[in-house]
């Protein structure tokens, strides 16, 4: 399943999550609840936390690190919990 990008812009920026807020349920097919599943395979994880460590390097702030949270009970899968850095524009 892919998920877009979240951009806040002006007032909407300061009205974003803090940190540990759920944004989505992460889990399995089998968990009827979840709302978002796992990547497709480990290379694509960490092809994924590599464009997060390129935001941390280009001077984004990470709110919320998807790539520190892990999924109980499915540690051979290739989850990542949504993930919210903010870059500023500087004026």
């Amino acid at each position: 399943m892919a998920m877009p990008v979240l951009a806040g812009v002006g007032r909407c920026a300061t009205r974003m999550p803090a940190a540990g807020d759920p944004l989505l349920r992460v889990g399995t097919a089998s968990d009827i609840g979840a709302q978002m599943g796992p990547v497709v395979t480990g290379e694509h994880k960490r092809k994924v936390e590599s464009y997060i460590q390129m935001a941390i390097d280009e001077g984004a702030d990470v709110v919320i690190d998807g790539r520190s949270i892990g999924l109980t009970d499915c540690e051979k899968g290739f989850f990542l919990w949504p993930t919210l850095s903010i870059k500023r524009q500087r004026r």
